[in-house]
């Protein structure tokens, strides 16, 4: 019991004499997604873009507006798939592309168009494909 205060000193200094060491944790690069919208008004994708760790497998879904429809991605990928999945390798730009919807393909998309039930076609001159 004597000899207790000496080996709780010599413990003491002993242990807080070693340096101690720096847990490593791995650090990942990341990188930004950015996504835009041609025209701005055509859709929504989710996820919304943001910073993705490298590697990172993302996939993203596009729902268009209504009156429009999706055609395409363009920009750092290019692709006509809905949804679109990429691995995050660097910073990337994506650009999503809609068209304004011509559901019975007369020439006149549907938000202007009059006579939405019916068909035309154009030969030498309109005629109806289908009647009311």
């Amino acid at each position: 019991m004597k000899h207790l205060p000496i080996y709780l000193s010599l413990l003491l200094f002993l242990g807080c004499s070693k340096e101690q060491e720096t847990p490593s944790f791995d650090t990942y690069t990341k990188y930004d997604v950015a996504i835009n919208f041609n025209p701005s008004y055509g859709g929504s994708v989710s996820p919304n873009g943001g910073k993705y760790d490298e590697g990172r497998s993302v996939t993203f879904t596009v729902t268009p507006s209504q009156n429009y429809v999706f055609t395409n991605w363009s920009g750092s990928e290019s692709s006509t798939s809905n949804p679109l999945t990429i691995v995050v390798d660097s910073n990337k730009t994506l650009t999503i592309n809609f068209e304004k919807k011509d559901t019975d393909g007369d020439g006149f998309t549907d938000d202007v168009d009059q006579c939405p039930r019916y068909l035309w076609r154009r030969t030498s001159r309109w005629e109806w494909l289908s009647r009311p």
